[in-house]
């Protein structure tokens, strides 16, 4: 069986992940503290929050979730049918010179996202500590959630997926998920959630959010999908084992936002859910932690490590995946989580229509067919900058912005500087950024793709 991070093609033979494992793995990596924390955002009112009304947030949330599994589907089915890394996949669509720069974009959102989600962890489990009056530094902390990241990362992606998610972690979470559902229903009684008055121009804001929740995952999706048996099972597992397990935690959160208008933050929502909390509950939160908040960022820090390894076109080297986790696990100790969640929703963002532009030239541009060698040589097929890739990704990215700058304060500032009445359409109409960035790249790239863009006549189907 060829390990996880070898960066050369992936015969049929190496491909170890059925349907079951496949849904587990993504099942699991959708039950994380992210999707409670936006469903708490959508349904809270106040700062920070959406306040949408019950109506609102069951349109909002099914429509979000289906559009971002069906994205998130269609790139791990290009991860199946080509069998390479993500970072070899981007050649066609921006050139050789240019997924180099891509490939770098991707680590730096797995980078901010795993330090994200370290942080999380360690929170959560300093707060489960003191419970049973043990404290501990957020040092220390951090540093046990990392060693349990790291354990999982040498385990590899087999026996992640195969042993510790399939027989152990998909169960906890899907058992701690049917406990989070019982606690809301016990908050809130039903009431609540059919008084309050839908608001107007957030609509489509909610569903933008709920998509550029699921992007984050587009290049993990690629990587991972390449071991699949077949491209069925890469369509069900990223698309329906994803969007079911966040569809229910966004509902779940957004219940919770409405009945309690708590802070759309960690510590807020952490409050509430272990509100009187026994031995039993804590007991189950302490097995989430473990489960939950490990294999997201393991998730993250694998993903980086092949981007940057893919750079070399050899193996990823374990100093590297060493090197990965070691900053994310600086940034989760050193950085807030204000800038944390910035910096992963700015490159959250990016990568969106990073792939709106692959999509365009895998399924319309070039249908479905890459030239293997070319994906192998630094002066082949695809060397160079593909130009047209450039301009569209940079074209979405613009629109995305002007729509609704988002990101750090200080990067926030610059778009409103550079792009003139930048967030206006946002504020005054609800308009979709980041659906709409996506579909500008998507469109520019397919229509002049198919007028530019000639050799997809004379290249072949990557399978081997």
């Amino acid at each position: 069986m060829q390990r996880p991070l070898e960066l050369s093609p992936v015969s049929d033979r190496e491909r170890f992940f059925d349907s079951s494992r496949f849904v587990a793995l993504w099942a699991s990596f959708s039950l994380g503290f992210p999707a409670l924390l936006l469903g708490v955002r959508l349904g809270t009112e106040g700062a920070g929050g959406f306040g949408l009304s019950f109506g609102q947030l069951a349109f909002i949330i099914p429509l979000g979730v289906v559009a971002g599994a069906v994205i998130l589907a269609a790139v791990a089915v290009i991860g199946s049918d080509v069998g390479v890394p993500g970072v070899l996949m981007l050649q066609p669509s921006y050139g050789v010179a240019g997924s180099w720069l891509m490939a770098v974009l991707v680590s730096a959102l797995y980078l901010a996202w795993a330090a994200f989600e370290i942080q999380l962890g360690a929170r959560l489990l300093g707060r489960l500590l003191n419970e049973f009056e043990v404290p501990l530094d957020d040092l220390i902390t951090t540093a046990i959630v990392a060693v349990v990241v790291g354990v999982l990362l040498f385990a590899g992606l087999a026996r992640v997926a195969g042993i510790w998610i399939r027989r152990f972690a998909i169960w906890v979470a899907l058992a701690v998920l049917a406990g989070i559902l019982w606690k809301v229903s016990d908050i809130t009684g039903g009431a609540a959630l059919s008084e309050r008055v839908p608001v107007q121009g957030k609509f489509w804001l909610g569903v933008d959010a709920v998509v550029l929740l699921m992007m984050v995952w587009l290049p993990l999706a690629a990587d991972t999908a390449r071991f699949t048996k077949d491209t069925t099972i890469a369509l069900g597992g990223a698309g329906f084992g994803f969007g079911v397990g966040t569809g229910a935690l966004l509902l779940s959160g957004s219940f919770v936002g409405i009945v309690t208008s708590v802070a759309p933050t960690e510590d807020g929502l952490t409050a509430v859910l272990l509100e009187g909390a026994g031995f039993v509950t804590l007991l189950a939160a302490g097995l989430w932690l473990l489960a939950g908040e490990t294999d997201q960022p393991f998730g993250f820090v694998y993903g980086a490590s092949t981007s940057l390894g893919g750079l070399f076109l050899r193996r990823a080297p374990v100093l590297l995946m060493i090197v990965v986790l070691a900053g994310a696990g600086a940034g989760a100790y050193l950085l807030d989580e204000g800038t944390l969640f910035d910096v992963g929703r700015l490159f959250a963002g990016i990568i969106a229509v990073m792939f709106s532009v692959v999509l365009a030239d895998f399924y319309v541009v070039r249908r479905r067919r890459y030239l293997a060698d070319g994906l192998y040589q630094r002066r082949g097929f695809y060397r160079g900058v593909n130009l047209l890739g450039l301009v569209a990704f940079v074209l979405g990215v613009a629109v995305q912005q002007w729509i609704d700058p988002i990101g750090p304060p200080a990067v926030v500032d610059v778009v409103r500087d550079l792009l003139p009445g930048a967030g206006n359409w946002a504020d005054d109409n609800g308009a979709p950024a980041t659906l709409m960035g996506m579909t500008a790249a998507f469109v520019l790239y397919a229509g002049l793709g198919r007028i530019l863009i000639k050799e997809w006549e004379s290249v072949s189907t990557l399978r081997i």
